[in-house]
């Protein structure tokens, strides 16, 4: 999978790739930062060319940024080259079983605990040990 952006957010959805047991073939992606060509051992993706040739291969992607705004346009972007986007959802969140509804491409990290009856659109990012609560409704990114 391609975590889009190398930086600090980034790191955080490698672990819960790593809690899924899905990090072993794990690339990033920066084309504002050349001062780095891995991270924890992982290929960092420079260019839209190399995208191209790892979506030859598997086109799944998620978000490893923050900012909603920079987040819709990077997933617009990727979409875009061809991409499909991913959720990334920490085996740690407690989440309830009736009603939810979790949109593609929700970074669900640590800790979070989402209760029932909950809808989460396109491209959340719920942070670390975050609760949400029952009749719920978070908007797209």
């Amino acid at each position: 999978m391609l975590i889009v952006g190398a930086k600090g957010f980034a790191k955080e959805v490698l672990e819960i790739l790593f809690q899924n047991e899905i990090s072993g073939n794990t690339f990033f992606f920066d084309d504002t930062n050349s001062n780095t060509d891995k991270l924890f051992d992982f290929p960092v993706l420079k260019n839209v060319a190399a995208v191209h040739e790892l979506f030859k291969r598997d086109n799944e992607f998620t978000l490893g940024v923050g900012n909603p705004k920079t987040r819709f346009e990077l997933y617009k972007r990727f979409i875009e080259l061809g991409g499909k986007f991913k959720s990334t959802i920490s085996p740690f969140a407690n989440i309830g079983h009736y009603g939810n509804i979790i949109g593609d491409g929700c970074n669900i990290m640590t800790g979070t605990v989402i209760t029932n009856d909950v809808t989460i659109q396109t491209g959340c990012l719920i942070n670390l040990n975050c609760t949400i609560g029952h009749d719920s409704y978070l908007g797209m990114f």
